[in-house]
């Protein structure tokens, strides 16, 4: 679902995503570089917190070596819910998809900081 005007993270989704740019992999510097210009320009049909995201296009362009950048947050479960996943996604070197993947009932706000851990290379 396209947002237009693009508007800025929220302070939850700038966490999140310092979180998961927290670790040192190929590619790294370049995206966090990019973070701190990222703008939501989409959100997920289903309701979930997931976004779209956009760079300056005169940001650095980063080679992480696949789409899907190696580092992720692993979401701890919280009472009986099954746990969940944070994923990163670029596309072209840029940040493109931040992603909240749940493993039970679909979640519309992104996890508190207390229940993630950052897993990484």
């Amino acid at each position: 679902m396209k947002i237009d005007p693009p508007r800025p993270l929220t302070a939850k989704e700038r966490a999140i995503l310092d979180l998961v740019l927290s670790p040192d992999f190929a590619g790294a510097a370049e995206l966090r570089h990019q973070s701190t210009s990222a703008v939501v320009v989409g959100r997920c049909a289903c309701g979930c917190p997931s976004v779209d995201l956009r760079t300056e296009d005169s940001a650095p362009i980063a080679r992480p070596g696949s789409r899907l950048v190696p580092s992720e947050l692993e979401v701890l479960p919280s009472g009986d819910e099954p746990p969940g996943q944070v994923i990163l996604f670029t596309d072209g070197g840029r940040l493109s998809y931040l992603e909240y993947v749940w493993f039970g009932e679909p979640s519309t706000e992104w996890p508190e900081l207390s229940r993630v851990r950052v897993v990484g290379p």
